[in-house]
Order: structure tokens, then sequence, then C-alpha cells
């Protein structure tokens, strides 16, 4: 790993106006696109790419080769395309999975958020037709090991916004805790009391705010390298540390406001700016 880590160190070295990330041996070319220079631009650093593979001695699969657009200019959708290594055509697609995220050209999680659930269901259907115990020990065990990661993996990122979607969500851990004998009578909110359980939402909220209690100590990375759109806070008399609303554009699209709503820049800090003075201001903790 550390070899091939060494390898691909310098595979954006002749890039010179898009933006190249890896992981392992996926990579992502990225490049704001406006007009046709744009596109011949994203083009060129491509060919330079494909340059790099070739004096390295590495293959690149052509079959897996995947365009992702956003935005509504579609005059420059309909008139650019953009070559593989061997001179084919790179298949534009709505949906594009990135990490085990299903990301999509309209900037919202719909797919990712349906096959999520589709998964978790999935899995809580094979714990109850393999295990024939119903008891809140075991049950709950295979709850938390197996389908909780699924649910909370990435959520930060894609956290729904809309009701209909939060409710789809949350019926996943509520079907699952009416089955264990122990909790089939009370409530969904006893239920959770007594096996000491979060809601899905809930879960999804902390790790909001925990991430952004992260990027104020400096613990991870910024969302931003751009002063206006980074997360920063700001110390308040009565209420301590807060986070700075970011500013959603009014003349914005209702679709891009929608986005921009959902997005962690946005309601990170606004979840953030709910906790608790006492714990908003620890700092320095291990």
């Amino acid at each position: 790993p550390i070899l091939f880590l060494i390898l691909l160190g310098d595979i954006d070295q002749d890039i010179l106006s898009s933006v190249v990330s890896s992981f392992a041996d996926d990579s992502r070319v990225t490049k704001g696109i406006t007009c046709d220079k744009d596109v011949e631009n994203l083009q060129n650093d491509l060919e330079s790419i494909y340059k790099w593979t070739i004096e390295n001695n590495m293959a690149l699969n052509d079959d897996k080769f995947e365009c992702l657009r956003y935005g509504w200019n579609n005059d420059i959708k309909n008139q650019s395309s953009y070559k593989s290594n061997t001179g084919s055509e790179i298949e534009v697609k709505d949906h594009v999975k990135d990490l085990g995220i299903i990301m999509s050209s309209d900037c919202t999680f719909h797919e990712h958020i349906s096959q999520t659930v589709d998964a978790a269901k999935s899995l809580t259907g094979w714990i109850l037709r393999t295990f024939y115990t119903r008891s809140a020990l075991p049950m709950l065990t295979l709850w938390k090991s197996l389908v909780l990661p699924k649910l909370d993996y990435c959520c930060i990122l894609w956290n729904p916004t809309a009701k209909g979607q939060i409710q789809t969500i949350e019926m996943v851990q509520r079907t699952f805790l009416r089955k264990i004998s122990t909790y089939r009578k009370m409530s969904y909110w006893d239920q959770l009391k007594a096996a000491k359980l979060y809601s899905v939402e809930r879960r999804r909220e902390r790790y909001h705010i925990i991430y952004v209690w992260k990027v104020l100590e400096g613990l991870v990375p910024n969302i931003s390298e751009h002063e206006h759109r980074m997360i920063t806070g700001y110390e308040h008399i009565r209420f301590g540390r807060l986070c700075k609303l970011l500013n959603v554009t009014k003349t914005a699209t209702a679709h891009v406001k929608a986005a921009r709503y959902a997005s962690l820049g946005y309601r990170g800090p606004c979840l953030f700016n709910t906790v608790p003075a006492h714990i908003s201001n620890l700092t320095n903790v291990p």
C-alpha cells in the first residue's frame, strides 16, 4: 500500500485547471464548467492523466469511467462530451457511487437514501429469519453491529430534511424494536428509553454536532477553503461558543436553496448552536 501511494502521489502534477482526488485506486477529476474553454481544459487535464498512466506503466479500465454533471446549463451539457483513454466517449450518468455514497446530478441524496433503507430492511429481514430468539440482548447486539452502521455511514453528508424520508428511515428501527418481545407493548419512545438507544434522526444530528465541534477544534478539515463558506465560531456573552450561519442567496432557485439548507455547512452550525454552553465550550478534550 505504501508503494502504491508513492506511485500515485504525482498523478496530478500536470493538471492545470481541475481538481484531482484519489482514494486507493479510485480517482475523480472535478472542474466547474461555464463555457467551451472549460470543457477543453477539462479534457486536456484528462489527457495529462492518461499520459501519466502510460509513463508509470499503469492501466486504466475505461469501462468504469463515469461522468456526473451538476447544474442547469443544458446547452453546455448537450454540446459537450469527454473522451476516455481509448478515445471512447465517457458515459454520462445521473447517479454515481463515490466511496459508498450515491451522488446524484440533482444535488439530492434521494437515491442513496432509498438504497440505504432497502439495504437496512434486507439486513433486518435476514436477522429475523436467521435467529429464532427475540430476546433484547442478542437482538440489540445484532442491530447495533449490523444495521445501525449502515444507517449511520456518512450520514452528515446525506442527512435528509424531508419529513417523509426521515420517517421512512426511522421506521426501520421502529419495526425492528417491535419484534423484540420485551418491547412489543411499549410506545416507540419508551422502547428507545428501555433499549438505551437514540432515534436514528437524533443519531444523525449528534454526528453533525460532533463534526462541527471537531472543525472548530481543528481536529478535522473544514468543509471549504473559501473563507465565506467555512464553518467558523465566535464567543457569545450569554450562550458561549456559537457558529456563524452561512448565508443562502435569496435570489437562488428553490432547488438550490433546498440543497443549501440541507447541507452540512448550514445544518451543522444550526444544530451546534442549539447545544448548551457547557458542552459547546468544551475544548482540548482528548
